[in-house]
């Protein structure tokens, strides 16, 4: 099992998506405390947010990808690798 990397609620409050370094983020539903979906990604993810509708989950990973996920459906919508970095 791999270490959690990112977590986001949900705007409704009754979800929670936690990312891990093993490419996976998984819904969780709170109130009952069981795994609703899991999203199978290509990198270890960094950061998660939630769309304001609910519907739809950003995912910022390691490979320098932004990945946009349907929650309802779990098919990866869009993705968008970022540039070079300016350091």
């Amino acid at each position: 099992m791999a270490s959690v990397s990112a977590v986001v609620y949900a705007p409704d409050a009754k979800t929670l998506f936690s990312g891990s370094f093993d490419n996976s983020v998984v819904g969780w539903d709170l109130a009952t405390r069981r795994m609703l979906r899991k999203l199978e990604g290509r990198a270890p993810v960094l950061g998660l947010v939630v769309l304001p509708d609910g519907r739809s989950l950003v995912v910022r990973s390691a490979d320098r990808a932004l990945r946009v996920w349907d929650l309802s459906s779990g098919r990866l919508l869009s993705e968008t690798k970022l540039g070079a970095s300016n350091k």
